[in-house]
């Protein structure tokens, strides 16, 4: 479901023809995103510890990552070169341990009375 949530602010966001000030604004918009959805999704596992909780948003995250890929190519049919891809993978899977991080210790905190209790 993360997942999901993910791809589809990303497709949003690309759906208007940009310019430089607005695919900026769209990237940091982007990222602020998935980095909340991320962490959301690491509070949800943190019952379970704080490892599974960043296995479960680093997992996302990846899923995330190639869904996007996909998206852009049926968009434009074209593929970024490998050491992009290898690039956004990198830097998705340490945002993703970020996000899992916090999620699991001080969002899950922050959020125990609106979470489930298990």
């Amino acid at each position: 479901m993360g997942a999901l949530l993910i791809v589809g602010i990303g497709w949003l966001i690309t759906l208007e023809p940009a310019g430089s000030q607005l695919l900026v604004a769209s990237s940091l918009l982007f990222a602020l995103a998935e980095g909340i959805v991320l962490a959301l999704v690491a509070a949800l596992w943190s019952t379970r510890g704080v490892s599974y909780a960043v296995a479960a948003a680093v997992l996302t995250g990846v899923i995330a990552t190639g869904a996007r890929w996909e998206l852009v190519y049926v968009q434009t049919s074209r593929t970024a070169q490998m050491p992009d891809l290898l690039l956004d993978l990198g830097f998705t899977i340490a945002y993703a341990i970020l996000a899992g991080i916090i999620g699991a210790t001080i969002l899950r905190e922050r959020l125990s009375g609106l979470l489930p209790q298990r």
